[in-house]
This record gives C-alpha cells, structure tokens and sequence, in this order.
C-alpha cells in the first residue's frame, strides 16, 4: 500500500504543475474506448499473474484457479478488442501503424527484451535477499523485505540519475548513436548496482 499514496501525490502534481507545450486542436476527443479496453486489458493479465503464482488449493500455484482463467481471459480479450477499436477510431489512444516503421518495432522489441530481463533480474534478487541470504546472517522474516529494498535503494538513485543525463544530451545527436551508447551505460549501470546489493 506504499506506492497508493505516493501514486495519488504524483496525480495531483501533475495536474497542478504540469502544462500543455502545445495549443490544442479543435475537435479534439478523448478515446474513453481504447483506454477502458486497454486497462481492463492490463489490469486482467496483471490480476491472473498475480494471483497464478499463489497457492490455489492443494496445488503450489494457482494457474488452475478459475479466476486466473478468468482473468487471463478476459484481459487477452479486452487487448484484441482495444487493438480493433485503434484501428477504427478518427483519434485513437495509441497509432498501430508505427509499428509499420522497422526501427520502431525492433527498437521497442529490445526495449522490452532489456527490460523484461532486468525486471527478472531484480525481481531474483529481492526473492533470494528476503528467504535466502538474510535470513541466513540473522535478519527475521519480518524485516527481510524492508532490507531487502533498501539494499535496493542505490540502484533506483542511479537510474533516476542516469535518465536525467540521457535526457539532458544534446538533441542534435544521432538517434542511431545516441540511444545504443545510453542502453549499454544503462545496463552497466545496472550490472554494477546489482553486484553491489549483493555485497
């Protein structure tokens, strides 16, 4: 329940100190559509994740559970129904014709190929810091977790540091140099915080 409230502060500041950089254009609307199709989509998948890897009755996981079913359904369903509906709105939320464009649709596969494996990473790490390796030199199982995520707490300052200088590089650089020399610098940044969390 930590990030709810630090959600709703994030929220209200952006309403407040956020502004439009550009004029807006009649006639303009709001996709409530897509938009509902695509968080009834996510929240499904997110849910039947979540609750798939808890036990369900006598068995370890709970892939078997009718509401993971269910949700897993209903969230591939509600996707494919948000993937037809962009296609067919005058001002959709996302344009799936981008990804007619090569180097966009490699470039965001990577991205999510990098970020998938890093996330995995990360997500290790917390598991073996909280029932492996704490609790081993002496740490309870109730301050495991707290531990656990301030060991943690240098790899977010990092990145959050390594984002501000990527976005203040100049813009006249190519885009083909640019973004690979960042990746690499992001991912060793990473390799080298994670190394240190485990020290």
């Amino acid at each position: 329940m930590v990030n709810v409230p630090i959600g709703i502060a994030g929220t209200i500041w952006a309403y407040v100190a956020l502004r439009e950089v550009t004029a807006p254009q009649r006639g303009e609307h709001l996709d409530v559509t897509g938009n509902l199709t695509l968080a009834l989509g996510v929240l499904g998948i997110m849910l039947g994740l979540t609750y798939g890897i808890m036990p369900y009755g006598g068995h370890a996981m709970g892939w078997r559970s009718p509401f993971v079913i269910a949700c897993l359904a209903v969230g591939v369903v509600m996707l494919l129904v948000f993937g037809i509906v962009e296609q067919r709105v005058k001002q959709p939320l996302f344009h799936l014709g981008l990804f007619r464009i090569r180097a966009f649709t490699f470039g965001n596969i990577a991205l999510f190929a990098g970020a998938l494996a890093r996330g995995g990473l990360s997500f290790m790490l917390i598991i073996w810091l909280q029932g492996i390796f704490l609790p081993l030199h002496g740490v309870s199982y109730e301050n495991t977790p707290l531990i656990a995520a301030c060991t943690h707490s240098p790899k977010s300052s990092a990145f959050s540091r390594q984002g501000q200088s990527v976005a203040t590089s100049p813009t006249d650089l190519a885009p083909r140099r640019l973004r690979p020399g960042a990746n690499r610098q992001r991912d060793w940044l990473h390799l080298a915080c994670d190394l240190a969390c485990e020290l």
